[in-house]
């Protein structure tokens, strides 16, 4: 059966309410998934965003997710990606932006999990924690900045940090990562993030969670 909702258009961004349910099983997809679009000069990007659970009591990798749209003019166009966290260990979360350029509308969309692998190279001894977050307005953007600390200094380097920013309601924002960059040679010195939300209107963001990946992934 074809899921359908009414679109709600702010400016020229569009989004879309959830049409998909929880996938349920070892890899769920969550609530708070949505479509929107980036316009860049004279081409559209349409993106989807949301997270998915590891449901299992392993590590698992390789998540790969599938979003199917259908076009307001007819037909319909499918992308596949996965997590920005390449491994997930069990009960972790991770949000997914996957993206195409499309200059057609959508009318509706559907998400599913499609395939993930057990087993995964999941960061340990890692803190992560987030010193500045904010809107600004001059620039149009949703700054979160801090540290991250390991105890294994030789894992600071290859590692990302990983924000997935909500609106008050819980609706994915967006999704996006940042080198962690050691700022001294220093063995117990902290790593750095900085990561910006700037390819649509962030001036929602209520909340956001963070977490450490594997930049290799």
């Amino acid at each position: 059966m074809r899921l359908k909702r009414k679109t709600a258009q702010t400016e020229n961004r569009l989004y879309l309410p959830l049409v998909s349910a929880p996938y349920q099983g070892a890899i769920v997809l969550l609530p708070g998934d949505g479509v929107y679009y980036e316009h860049d000069q004279d081409v559209q990007i349409v993106h989807v965003v949301g997270e998915v659970l590891n449901n299992t009591s392993t590590p698992v990798s390789k998540v790969m997710i599938e979003a199917t749209l259908n076009l307001k003019s007819g037909g319909s166009t499918s992308l596949r990606g996965f997590p920005l966290a390449g491994s997930l260990a069990p009960g972790a979360r991770a949000c997914f932006d996957l993206y195409l350029v499309e200059q057609k509308q959508v009318d509706s969309y559907a998400v599913k999990v499609l395939s993930y692998a057990t087993g995964g190279n999941v960061p340990e001894g890692v803190e992560i924690s987030a010193q500045e977050s904010a809107y600004d307005p001059q620039n149009d953007w949703y700054r979160v900045a801090g540290t991250v600390t390991s105890a294994d200094p030789l894992l600071l380097g290859d590692l990302s940090a990983v924000v997935t920013l909500f609106d008050g309601s819980g609706r994915v924002l967006g999704c996006e990562q940042s080198y962690a960059r050691p700022q001294t040679e220093e063995a117990d010195a902290p790593a750095v993030f900085e990561v910006l939300f700037m390819n649509r209107d962030f001036s929602q963001g209520a909340r956001f969670t963070i977490s450490t990946a594997s930049a290799g992934q």
